[in-house]
């Protein structure tokens, strides 16, 4: 079965609802993500990193098959590449953890209703 880019954003959401992040073993790297957000409008450079490594082991789990799925499914192909324009899986890995941490940070700032954090 193919791998969507909303199936694949559910999957990393539901793993950053569980791993706990190593600095904090009480609190998961969404409800650290979501604390931040609350109380500081925004996050973290070096926790956004850490998520990202995150999806990016993700992806590299992925077999070659899911992995094409997902690009072929994702927003940065649709709109840079077609057709035998593909770049090489590098370059699919970071495009695609980039483009799922920004699915991911929208999920977050949508199960937080706006006026309970701060914007800068």
């Amino acid at each position: 079965m193919a791998i969507s880019i909303g199936k694949a954003t559910n999957e990393i959401v539901s793993l950053l609802k569980k791993q706990l992040h190593p600095n904090d073993k009480k609190k998961t790297y969404w409800s650290l993500m979501s604390e931040q957000l609350t109380e500081e409008g925004t996050w973290d450079n070096n926790l956004i990193d850490q998520v990202k490594e995150i999806i990016i082991e993700w992806i590299n789990k992925l077999k070659k098959s899911d992995l094409k799925d997902l690009w072929e499914d994702s927003e940065t192909a649709a709109e840079n590449y077609s057709g035998d324009n593909e770049p090489d899986n590098g370059v699919i890995v970071e495009e695609l953890s980039e483009e799922l941490l920004d699915l991911a940070l929208n999920r977050i700032e949508d199960s937080i209703p706006r006026e309970e954090y701060y914007i800068p």
